[in-house]
């Protein structure tokens, strides 16, 4: 299973997107890790009228869904650049390729300047693609990750993200082991853990677990958020 990087720093106006081809969307976000006190981002809409929708950048939740556009294909994010005539004026700071469905998840991730102080990239957020008691296991580092879930043992190679099913193999507490390892960069064959812990297994949750590796220390993070989304038309 293939997810689309689009890691592009722009530094556009909403009035530059007018024109653009618009496709309303659900989106909904999660941030790795904060960059300084950038707590929240806009999402910019082009086209006659231009608008911005504001959402937080949560780093232990999941945000609630908003309505927003993909203008031309892509995801415009964008924070406050000053004042002009008493309006807020915005400077969009990173973007991405929109999925085709209607539902998307936004994952923001610590960017390499000030100008650029996050990127991010987007997976499909229906259930069809990530369903209940599923494991969407991402991995944004340049090393390989394995996620071991109960009885399931996952190598994702890196920039690669893979749709691990329901474990079953539980303790009598209804919960499953959880191993995250990052291969040794000397050695591509041994596995150094990262985060061990457990999870309750069930269909009334799904979970995402991402890797990374830190810019500033180069050290191996895994982030994991249980996730209970809204209830979805079909």
């Amino acid at each position: 299973m293939r997810f689309l990087f689009v890691f592009a720093l722009l530094a556009s106006s909403v009035s530059s997107l007018q024109g653009q081809e618009l496709r309303p969307v659900k989106l909904r976000a999660i941030c790795f890790q904060h960059v300084g006190e950038i707590k929240k981002l806009v999402a910019i809409t082009g086209g006659e009228k231009p608008s911005t929708v504001e959402f937080p950048l949560y780093t232990t939740a999941i945000s609630n869904e908003i309505d927003a556009y993909a203008s031309d294909g892509m995801l415009n994010f964008a924070m406050e650049d000053g004042v002009v005539d008493g309006k807020p004026k915005y400077k969009t700071i990173t973007s991405a390729k929109a999925v085709s469905g209607p539902r998307q998840l936004v994952i923001f991730t610590p960017g390499e300047s000030a100008d650029s102080p996050y990127r991010c990239f987007v997976v499909d957020d229906s259930l069809a693609s990530f369903p209940m008691g599923s494991t969407l296991a991402i991995n944004l580092s340049g090393q390989a990750f394995q996620f071991a879930i109960g009885e399931h043992v996952v190598v994702v190679n890196p920039g690669k993200i893979e749709k691990i099913p329901m474990a079953k193999k539980t303790n009598d507490r209804g919960q499953v082991s959880v191993v995250i390892s990052v291969a040794s960069p000397q050695d591509k064959s041994a596995w150094r853990a990262v985060n061990q812990t457990r999870w309750f297994s069930g269909t009334d949750k799904r979970d995402l677990a991402i890797g990374f590796i830190h810019p500033g220390t180069q050290q191996p993070t895994v982030n994991c958020y249980a996730d209970t989304p809204a209830k979805q038309e079909r």
